[in-house]
């Protein structure tokens, strides 16, 4: 199966249609949970950059900073959260 849909992907394999590669942000919960199970620990995906693409004719609007200053945190966080899984699995 081809499938440029990361839900899916993940749909397809919690319906025993086979294997994917997802990022980890997609697999976390489900490996937490035991409802996924990481078959290549050594692989990684290439790593991804997210652009937020705003306007703003005069400074920051107040709601886009905000979403901004949340975004940086959560993917932040997230991350040190899968490098910790990481080391507990090695």
């Amino acid at each position: 199966m081809s499938c440029r849909s990361v839900p899916a992907v993940l749909e397809a394999i919690h319906a025993g249609v086979g294997v994917g590669l997802l990022p980890d942000i997609v697999c976390a919960e489900g490996l937490r949970h035991g409802t996924l199970v990481r078959l290549l620990p050594d692989y990684q995906m290439s790593q991804a950059t997210i652009y937020l693409v705003f306007t703003a004719s005069r400074g920051l609007p107040t709601a886009v900073r905000t979403l901004v200053d949340f975004l940086v945190e959560r993917f932040r966080t997230f991350n040190a959260a899968i490098e910790g899984d990481r080391a507990d699995a090695v």
